[in-house]
């Protein structure tokens, strides 16, 4: 179990985790132009 002082913390690390996948994902073709994510839509958003 984590203790209460480390969860806060965890949760915060674990959504800028996921804000940053994000964020890799829409600008990813932007920077890769031969990315194979260079479809507008990723299928994560579909």
């Amino acid at each position: 179990m984590i203790p209460r002082r480390y969860t806060t913390h965890f949760f915060y690390s674990l959504w800028f985790i996921i804000f940053a996948l994000m964020v890799a994902v829409r600008v990813g073709p932007w920077i890769f132009p031969g990315h194979p994510n260079a479809e507008p839509v990723t299928p994560a958003y579909a």
